[in-house]
């Protein structure tokens, strides 16, 4: 399972990629995290609420989802769905593994 963050911006201020950057260094996030600052994503998966868990397997499909505040038994759910549905690993490059600009 690859957890995947999509950043949807309240605001101009934090709607740019050195802006999320610095955040996701700032917040040491390990996993990846794209900028939605089109909605084209939030609009693709119909997503209307922060935080939104989507359960996606490897072809796509959706295998479950959870909006609003989230619990431990309803995160367990989302990873049992994503666990049932192996997929081969992917080879990703955080920012955090970059170089420094």
């Amino acid at each position: 399972m690859l957890p995947i963050s999509v950043h949807w911006p309240r605001g101009e201020a934090d709607s740019g990629d050195a802006a999320l950057r610095r955040a996701v260094l700032r917040r040491e996030i390990a996993h990846p995290v794209v900028n939605d600052g089109s909605g084209r994503l939030r609009q693709a998966f119909k997503v209307g609420s922060r935080p939104t868990i989507i359960a996606l397997s490897s072809d796509g499909s959706e295998l479950g989802r959870r909006s609003g505040a989230l619990d431990r038994a309803a995160l367990r759910a989302l990873a049992g769905a994503a666990a049932a549905s192996p997929a081969p690993p992917l080879r990703l490059s955080l920012e955090r593994d970059q170089e420094k600009p």
